[in-house]
């Protein structure tokens, strides 16, 4: 056990210090900075306004957010605040130790009803009290040896992923008027599978499944987390911090912990609060009366599936996207007669589109070609009659446009770097930009829609004191606000004659209602046991479109249209779950933003961020000395990831050491990497000398349209290695002397977006072409051309694949062997070829899924298989020879150890025609052992 722990170690390390080659942002951004007393607060020029009040309310917060939870120590912690990408985003991390916020909030109803940076500053201003109450005793001594990579790497060993997302979503309801446990949506699925009287074991909620979907890690650790603070004292959970972080190599240690102070462990937890919210469920929905609605899509299997935004068709038919476990992103038509569905395109809508007519118009996120962290949302129009597409913006900021009732317009909401909120409506034949409306208080715009003459604009505007429902006039640029600033959580507004048809939480489940827009009187419309939402009318209005939530999913349903039914919202039942409750009073017993929340205005002195003055920050370091051999290694990396340094040092006691180091730097186009390294090394009883240099540029390109992603990358190195004193050199690999080689390689991919179960991309191809030779030396004198290649095909069933791959391979050696690139025949010795080339053809399905658990150590997920054929065809010195198999692969994904990252193991079992015999390989993360 303890070395399947330190293999676990070494391998999570690997993981959080691997290198993000394109991950920054572009080269010639002003950057500032502001340090307060616990922060410092890296920011682009034009967020200087937003960087003080963001300062401000960290330190505001700080307090609050330690009360049930506290650090022996709370570091500075360095923010980033980025601008550049149109993704909403935030997150705490370690090697190196920052936070970084991206700008844009999102659209959507289940961010809540709260500001952005003030949500950030409390989910993610949690995790980083979390990080320092963690940094203790066994966890502080690993800092010592391994620096913030040992720290967190102990991290995901010894706590569960839903304890870190579970608190921060506890702290974020519990501190403020909103929050993600408040909103209903949220905990929708768990609440379907009680109520259908389904219950997954613990195991599965948190490993989660091929087979049925479940949440997330921010839901179950959400409720396993209030149910501990509901039935246990304040400091639970910082009684058991303090225990685990003493003895954190263990993955048991959490749950072991979690029965010593509350009587039941992690699991046995996840249980008890399943039973209790089952039966809070349960008085939620008794004695209601439920909408009765028409289901109108068919469901021919019991696979989670979700329908969004239908419309009704000139041609009677239904348009609505599709997605699910088994299926990616679809625009479908379905049959009202038989709710028979059938797919129209993949898509990649991620926000809410606009359908009308005979087409969808949605904003599809597009990622600079080399910059990943510079991305931008545009505004794309699909005709689904003549399959024309149309991208009507590039490089822009564009979210949830809509289409005007009379084709001629589209308006969307637009989010600039510097913050800023528009309206903007754009000509629909040409995508020129018509008007540009400023929000007058630059609140965050949600989800537009037209009026029925094309003159107005409702939308949810929100800002500090949650949403309002506003109307615009587009002729006066007059604000009618509808519903005044409330912590009520509506969204997805349309109208309907005099009326605002919207979606609420107001009886503590979504559901559709609406407002008299000119008595102000509200109504629900429907009243689903689970969820009712995103409201669409028949051109007469006489019918509605709707979702329906199930436990398979949302169903698209209709009911007639008739305002007389309506129920006044005085007569509706308000029954909230709030399972947080009792959290607000063991917290702060308010919303901390609310009224005179006593935020400072320090004003802060704010200087420039050089970025060529902080290339240099080393994060983390081994120091692993015994008498037999020893160890020790400092890597670095920047806060804007552009410098990666790594200085090693190594010793054994037969006499071999090893120094050296590794640069990268791609803060502009090219990546550019240098190593050194110097070794004494020993091969039975001989003894040499190795020196090397090497340097080497990659230049990347990323590309992604609609479904697909594609990437290429040339990349090219070069370098010195001096061999002094080595007696065996009687193979082409081994020499005395200096040897001087040139790398140069291309690689290109184009792949689709696959669903969840889905063994591989059903659509993707894949070509590397590489190239090395020998160059000044007439004793070291050698080449390699390499060729490999790979196309991927759905398969007869959903997510069984099809792999055709193609390799061929040249080696032109006098006095020096490169190592092959291409795989072998599989089954087979990889043996040396002059020329090889080799054929495969690959079949991929997914055979069980088993969910199934063997106490805390082993969870199988899935079991999958292939079958497969290889053809290779080699010379060698003049020999040449055949190498045929043909088999069967059994590979079993599963967790280990309750951590959260999926392994396969499995074995092969080929046949070689050439041989006349079985063999067996086994296999471990899709290699040969």
């Amino acid at each position: 056990m303890k070395k399947m722990i330190a293999l676990l170690c070494l391998v999570l390390a690997f993981y959080f210090n691997k290198a993000q080659d394109i991950q920054q942002n572009e080269p010639f951004i002003r950057w500032k900075q502001i340090k307060t007393d616990h922060y410092k607060i890296i920011y682009p020029e034009e967020l200087s306004a937003e960087a003080r009040r963001v300062a401000n309310t960290l330190e505001y917060v700080r307090e609050p957010l330690q009360k049930t939870l506290k650090p022996r120590k709370f570091g500075k912690w360095t923010l980033m605040l980025t601008n550049r990408g149109a993704m909403a985003n935030g997150y705490v991390g370690l090697a190196p130790r920052r936070s970084e916020w991206y700008s844009a909030p999102p659209q959507g109803s289940l961010v809540g009803t709260g500001e952005w940076y003030r949500l950030l500053s409390v989910h993610e201003g949690r995790h980083m009290v979390q990080y320092d109450k963690f940094n203790h005793g066994l966890t502080r001594i690993a800092s010592l040896f391994f620096g913030q990579t040992g720290v967190n790497a102990l991290s995901v060993i010894s706590v569960p992923m839903w304890f870190w997302e579970g608190d921060a979503v506890g702290t974020e309801t519990s501190l403020t008027a909103t929050g993600r446990g408040r909103i209903p949506d949220f905990d929708l699925h768990v609440r379907a599978l009680l109520l259908a009287g389904k219950r997954y074991s613990y195991y599965k909620a948190y490993m989660l499944s091929y087979k049925d979907y479940y949440p997330n890690w921010y839901t179950l650790g959400y409720l396993m987390n209030c149910y501990v603070r509901r039935h246990n004292p304040p400091d639970t959970w910082d009684k058991i911090h303090n225990r685990v972080s003493w003895f954190s190599v263990s993955p048991f240690r959490f749950s072991r912990m979690m029965k010593k102070y509350t009587g039941l462990n992690a699991r046995k937890t996840y249980n008890a609060a399943m039973d209790e919210l089952d039966s809070i469920y349960r008085w939620q929905v008794s004695g209601l009366q439920f909408t009765e609605s028409k289901i109108i899509n068919k469901r021919n299997n019991k696979i989670w599936t979700n329908f969004e935004n239908p419309v009704y068709s000139a041609d009677g038919k239904i348009i609505a996207l599709q997605y699910g476990l088994a299926d990616d992103i679809h625009l479908v038509s379905v049959n009202p007669e038989d709710g028979s569905v059938k797919k129209i395109k993949q898509l990649p809508v991620y926000e809410k589109p606009s359908i009308a007519g005979d087409y969808i118009c949605y904003n599809e996120y597009c990622y600079d070609k080399r910059y990943l962290n510079q991305n931008y949302s545009d505004i794309v129009l699909f005709n689904f009659k003549t399959g024309q597409t149309r991208y009507l913006t590039t490089k822009g900021r564009f979210f949830v446009p809509e289409i005007s009732p009379d084709f001629t317009k589209i308006v969307a909401v637009e989010f600039t770097t510097d913050r800023r909120c528009n309206l903007v409506i754009f000509d629909f034949k040409t995508g020129a930009i018509l008007e540009r409306i400023p929000e007058k208080d630059n609140a965050f715009i949600q989800t537009p829609s037209w009026s029925e003459d094309g003159k107005k604009l409702v939308f949810t505007r929100q800002k500090f004191n949650g949403k309002s429902l506003v109307i615009l006039d587009l002729e006066t640029k007059a604000y009618q606000v509808v519903i005044p600033e409330t912590w009520e959580n509506i969204a997805n507004p349309v109208f309907y004659r005099n009326y605002i048809i919207y979606e609420s939480p107001y009886s503590g489940v979504d559901n559709l209602y609406a407002i008299d827009i000119q008595t102000g009187k509200r109504y629900q419309i429907t009243n689903c046991m689970l969820a009712g939402v995103n409201a669409s009318l028949s051109d007469d209005e006489s019918k509605m479109l709707f979702l329906e939530y199930s436990e398979y999913g949302y169903n698209i349903a209709e009911i007639a249209v008739n305002p007389a039914t309506w129920k006044p919202i005085e007569d509706v039942q308000v029954r909230e779950t709030r399972y947080f409750e009792p959290m607000i009073e063991q917290e702060q017993g308010r919303n901390i933003f609310e009224g005179e929340t006593g935020i400072p205005e320090t004003v802060y002195p704010e200087t420039d961020y050089h970025q060529s003055a902080h290339l240099l920050n080393v994060h983390s370091w081994t120091f692993l000395p015994s008498v037999k051999s020893g160890s020790f290694s400092l890597t670095s990396n920047d806060l804007l990831n552009t410098t990666g340094i790594n200085l090693f040092a190594n010793y054994n006691r037969d006499k071999t050491w090893s120094t050296g180091f590794s640069l990268s730097y791609n803060r502009f186009y090219p990546l550019f990497t240098l190593s050194a390294e110097r070794n004494r090394r020993n091969s039975n009883g001989n003894l040499w000398n190795e020196k090397d240099l090497t340097a080497g540029v990659d230049i990347p390109l990323f590309n992604n349209r609609g479904a697909w992603q594609r990437f290429a990358m040339l990349s090219l190195s070069s370098g010195v290695r001096q061999v002094d004193g080595r007696t065996d050199v009687d193979s082409f690999d081994a020499f005395n002397g200096r040897f001087i080689p040139l790398n140069a390689s291309f690689q290109i991919s184009n792949t689709k977006s696959s669903a969840q179960r889905d063994v591989d991309s059903r659509w993707s191809q894949s070509l590397t072409i590489h190239y090395s030779r020998s160059l000044f030396s007439d004793q070291l004198v050698g080449n390699i051309f390499s060729l490999q290649s790979a196309f991927n095909f759905p398969g007869m069933a959903k997510s069984h694949v099809i792999t055709i791959e193609a390799d061929f391979e040249k080696h032109h050696h006098e006095t020096y062997w490169f190592a092959s690139n291409v795989n072998f025949v599989r089954g087979y010795t990889y043996e040396r070829q002059d020329n090889f080339r080799r054929f495969s053809v690959n079949y991929h399905f997914p055979v069980l899924y088993p969910d199934l658990p063997i106490g805390a150590l082993f969870y199988l997920k899935r079991v999958r298989s292939a079958v497969f054929y290889d053809h290779g065809a080699g010379s060698f010195q003049g020999n040449s020879t055949l190498y045929r198999s043909a088999g069967f692969d059994i590979n079993f994904d599963f967790n280990i150890l309750n951590l959260p990252f999926e392994f396969n193991a499995g074995i092969r079992v080929p046949y070689l025609f050439d041989e006349n015999q079985w063999t067996l390989r086994l296999l471990f993360l899709g290699m040969e052992l």
